[in-house]
């Protein structure tokens, strides 16, 4: 679909990006950062394919470019919540909570329906130990947005913790419903909880 209309319009913005995603999504990156920086040749001042470019480097490992891209991003619209939540997360992966907490609460702001930026926060009350608050944030994520595979992961992560065992099979379960390939997560995460209670 998008390769025709590429065909048909070279130029276009949108079959680039949207192409371009579509690579993301698949975790094949070199197509991927192939289209996406043709989309942004075409549309310099396009913020959705610098926050694509930025979710792409963050993934590889190049944080430092990541935030160039996200910083951009961020500049260019004060109306995207989307850009705000992955500089947030981008922090939060090299520790810089304070500042990471900071994007998603001006995510929140910018878009209260959007479940991911309350999903950051309760991966920040994980890493702080706080399990309660942790609960509340991923159910907040759930609640608007019922797809976050990972939040209902965490959640049950949060929940086991807790030893509340039967709370946080459930969220398991659905988690693994929504996205077969995350059990691995949630295993290696009931590993290091085991580990913490020694």
């Amino acid at each position: 679909c998008f390769d025709q209309a590429i065909s048909i319009s070279p130029y276009m913005f949108d079959g680039y990006f949207f192409r371009g995603t579509l690579w993301l999504d698949e975790k094949k990156y070199d197509l991927a950062l192939t289209d996406l920086e043709r989309a942004i040749r075409i549309s310099p001042s396009r913020f959705e394919a610098y926050v694509a470019r930025g979710i792409l480097r963050m993934e590889r490992g190049d944080t430092p470019a990541a935030f160039d891209d996200f910083n951009f991003a961020v500049k260019t619209t004060s109306k995207s919540s989307i850009a705000r939540y992955y500089r947030g997360e981008a922090h939060r992966r090299i520790g810089n909570l304070k500042q990471a907490a900071a994007d998603f609460e001006s995510a929140t702001k910018i878009d209260p329906r959007d479940g991911y930026p309350y999903f950051g926060r309760g991966l920040i009350h994980m890493n702080n130990g706080a399990a309660e608050a942790a609960i509340k944030e991923f159910t907040a994520a759930v609640t608007l947005n019922s797809w976050i595979a990972p939040a209902y992961a965490n959640r049950g992560l949060a929940y086991f913790s807790l030893g509340k065992k039967a709370e946080s099979q459930k969220d398991f379960d659905r988690a693994i419903s929504l996205d077969p390939a995350i059990k691995t997560d949630i295993d290696e995460g009931i590993r290091v909880l085991e580990r913490t209670k020694r």
